[in-house]
């Protein structure tokens, strides 16, 4: 009957292992950083094209 207890625990709080092991802890600051950064960089990215066309469409219409 405890394994039930159990399982109902850990179903209503998923995350009240994860702060027991510190190496999965890092882990998921690790992969949460890294898709910030890939966002960032998507983000800049299509920045950088969308300068990059603007300023091509400017010196033509200029030219």
């Amino acid at each position: 009957m405890t394994d039930d207890t159990d399982t109902e625990e850990a179903a209503a709080d998923p995350g009240c292992e994860m702060g027991q092991d510190t190496s999965e802890l890092s882990t998921v600051f690790g992969d949460a950083y890294r898709g910030e950064l890939d966002g960032e960089t998507t983000w800049r990215y299509r920045l950088d094209q969308t300068t990059t066309w603007s300023v091509t469409i400017m010196a033509a219409i200029l030219t």
